[in-house]
């Protein structure tokens, strides 16, 4: 009975499988694309989706002997919450003679639709091959690495290029511990927005290997400096899933034939320079402000004729791709008998894998406080379009305001230099000499000089020594910056801990995260007397330990920072968000009250 049970859920897991495998592909790979004369190595060819084996096609090996193959295996692969299976086929095959062996495409029938594999080039060396990233072992480093990319190597100052940071692993990746993004340090830097809060596992082949591969961060980068510049790599502490020598036990485990065991790796990656140049003098504007792109710009008034005192808009939209946050609100020369205030700025600006682009716009209030004609004049847009290799210049409209007098004109009132016959408003700078009974005062009258003028000098030299005491009192204590930083350090984190409330009931997961992080880090660093850019989480464990503080509160400090730093890129790591605030409250206050 026991028996048939067995049998009928691999029946149910196999069709389950093939419910699920709804991609067509298949996918040539190697263990090695160098090896040495006489090497073994081996060849797999992975189909997944519905696959006919009656159907395959072998590929041409020509140059290699077949020891062993092809045999087949199944498999099951969840990637981001979907499942497929795979099935394998194996070949064990030896490299004859030195040269570039080509191995042809092989072909088999999937889900109806007959589908080829891509064909496969191994390098064939006369000596053995040392190179730690093909070496077939299972170390961190043949298995897995990191990989920092740039859309550009050589760019000018200011100019955006993307980088994407991705860790590659021949092993499954189950998880993430911890993540060390770089700081971008000379750079002006805009992380994309993964809008799936999780990072995203795919398969990728590099030069003929199948890896695991995870798209850690992209981000958008502007160059502050010139000079080669070192971006560093990204850090990750992850957890893959190898295979063990242990007896399979479960019943998944006997059914695929494999036990499994979920190993910790450190991967380190290396650092990337970029060279940054500065753009070219030739026929450079004298008023350039370093924009860089491919921009347009449009203008808008509302209105050309108007009264006094009515208020005109003025709208300027630059759009394009560039750096476009870069950009400030344009000059406006104006007569003095119009009036301008700030503008509002209003950005529609996009940022993805192809850098950021967009428009900005400026809307400029112009209050004419005089009749007559009036010029407004916009500078012009100059930028430099790194495509075309040259600087652009765009001229903006002239406008032309009509202003008649409005119906209050006559109030407070001013000659107008374009107007000798009229009086007309001007913001009431000038008015006239006041005309009629003026009340004057007895010089002695007045305050100075008088009793009560003699007495407030007497109290205040009176008072002269206790101010001199009461100053040198207060410098004292604001000289104890040190002191100060741990009265206030409780305070401060309060503050930081009232935004991330607000911002953990309005439902915006990244601002609360980085206010639990200032609240910790700076209420640890305050407290502690360590500079922020020096608190870490080692240095964290080890001075609670020296305070005596009980290891039950040091974990919940560090898993609390744990899981803020981990939310973002693998939410299924992190507790809830209300409990990780009321975490933070409570390690605050545990700590206040140990210092009494």
């Amino acid at each position: 009975m026991k028996g048939k049970k067995h049998i009928l859920l691999f029946t149910l897991i196999t069709c389950t499988f093939f419910s699920f495998a709804q991609d067509g592909k298949f996918v040539a790979s190697a263990s090695k694309t160098k090896v040495a004369v006489g090497e073994q190595f081996q060849l797999s060819f992975t189909a997944s989706g519905n696959a006919n084996l009656n159907s395959y096609k072998a590929p041409n090996v020509s140059g290699l002997t077949v020891l062993m193959g092809p045999s087949t295996s199944s498999s099951v692969q969840i990637i981001n919450g979907n499942m497929s299976q795979q099935i394998a086929i194996t070949y064990i095959v030896v490299a004859e003679k030195e040269g570039v062996c080509s191995i042809s495409s092989a072909s088999v029938i999937i889900n109806g639709k007959r589908i080829e594999s891509n064909p496969l080039k191994i390098e064939v060396t006369k000596n053995p091959i040392n190179d730690g990233k093909q070496n077939g072992n299972n170390s961190q480093s043949s298995n897995s690495f990191v990989s920092t990319v740039v859309s550009q190597s050589k760019i000018y100052l200011g100019q955006q290029f993307t980088v994407t940071h991705k860790v590659y692993s021949r092993d499954q990746i189950v998880g993430f511990k911890d993540i060390e993004f770089p700081n971008y340090e000379s750079f002006w830097s805009q992380v994309i927005d993964n809008k799936r809060q999780n990072i995203q596992l795919s398969i990728e082949v590099i030069e003929g290997v199948e890896y695991y591969c995870a798209e850690m961060r992209q981000a958008v980068l502007f160059p502050q400096k010139t000079g080669k510049i070192e971006i560093l790599p990204v850090n990750v502490d992850m957890v893959v899933k190898q295979p063990s020598n242990k007896k399979p036990t479960t019943i998944f485990e006997q059914f695929f034939g494999t036990s499994y065991k979920e190993v910790e790796l450190k991967v380190k990656g290396k650092p990337i320079t970029i060279e940054v140049v500065t753009l070219p003098e030739n026929n450079k504007p004298l008023n350039y402000k370093n924009y860089i792109g491919n921009f347009s710009c449009s203008t808008k008034l509302n209105k050309e004729n108007a009264k006094t005192n009515e208020a005109v808009t003025l709208s300027i939209t630059i759009s394009g791709k560039g750096n476009l946050k870069m950009i400030e609100a344009p000059e406006i020369n104006l007569p003095a008998e119009v009036e301008k205030y700030d503008p509002k700025v209003n950005e529609r600006i996009t940022i993805n894998s192809s850098g950021m682009s967009g428009s900005k716009t400026f809307e400029y209030t112009l209050i004419p406080r005089a009749s007559g004609k009036h010029n407004v004049k916009i500078e012009p847009l100059i930028f430099y379009d790194y495509d075309k290799k040259q600087y652009i210049t765009i001229p903006s409209p002239e406008y032309e305001l009509n202003i008649e007098k409005g119906a209050n004109d006559e109030k407070n009132l001013v000659l107008s230099p374009t107007e000798k016959q009229d009086i007309t408003t001007l913001n009431n700078d000038i008015r006239y000499i006041k005309t009629g009974h003026l009340e004057l005062s007895k010089k002695q009258d007045l305050f100075h000089g008088s009793i009560l003028f003699y007495s407030l000098i007497g109290l205040i030299v009176l008072l002269f020594p206790a101010l001199i005491v009461f100053r040198k009192k207060y410098n004292l204590q604001n000289a104890d910056t040190i002191g100060n930083k741990r009265k206030k350090a409780a305070a401060v984190a309060k503050k930081h801990l009232k935004t991330a409330e607000k911002y953990l009931t309005e439902n915006n997961s990244d601002k609360f995260y980085d206010e639990i992080l200032k609240a910790m880090y700076g209420y640890f660093s305050d407290t502690y007397t360590i500079a922020l850019s020096e608190t870490n989480k080692e240095k964290i464990k080890h001075i609670l330990s020296e305070k005596g503080i009980a290891d039950e509160l040091s974990v919940s400090f560090i898993k609390l920072l744990n899981d803020c730093e981990f939310a973002r890129y693998a939410p299924s790591l992190a507790s809830p968000k209300k409990e990780i605030y009321d975490s933070a409250i409570n390690c605050i206050t545990q700590i206040e009250e140990l210092k009494k």
